[in-house]
């Protein structure tokens, strides 16, 4: 069963932060090889505040065997107190076009290579386009509760 249509993987960088870090983060995430299946992580530069250097860290990912594989490997590695926590904020974090956001706190991740769940700004963030037929919020939420339990 097709759980999504695509997942998208991101992190900013603001200037003073180490980049190199917070992009090799990104591997954490990913339970395959990049260059193997294609992919690669795209870098954006934009202006923060006071005129700072941001750069943001993509990656999109729309092959079904490889959101698979995301997926499953996230379960893994999130825990069954972080999933209960997840199961219970689903209204919120999917929204009308059948998106299902998680945020990882990027600090803990670097220093820990913990996935820890944030409502902060600063993280890693996961936008996953759920296959939800008709596509509502409602089906998704169900998809996705389906998908944790």
């Amino acid at each position: 069963m097709k759980i999504a249509h695509n997942v998208r993987l991101s992190v900013f960088c603001h200037e003073g932060e180490d980049c190199a870090s917070i992009r090799k983060g990104l591997s954490v995430f990913i339970p395959f090889s990049l260059e193997d299946n294609r992919l690669s992580v795209s870098e954006k530069k934009a202006q923060g505040f006071e005129d700072r250097q941001i750069r943001i860290y993509d990656l999109f990912i729309q092959k079904d065997r490889l959101i698979r594989q995301f997926l499953e490997s996230l379960k893994q590695k999130l825990g069954p107190e972080t999933i209960a926590l997840i199961l219970r904020q689903l209204d919120s974090r999917v929204d009308d076009d059948c998106r299902f956001f998680l945020r990882f706190d990027k600090q803990r991740l670097l220093e820990d290579d913990m996935l820890w769940l944030t409502d902060r700004g600063d993280c890693y963030h996961t936008a996953v386009s759920i296959a939800a037929y008709p596509a509502r919020k409602e089906k998704a939420v169900k998809v996705v509760r389906d998908f944790f339990s």
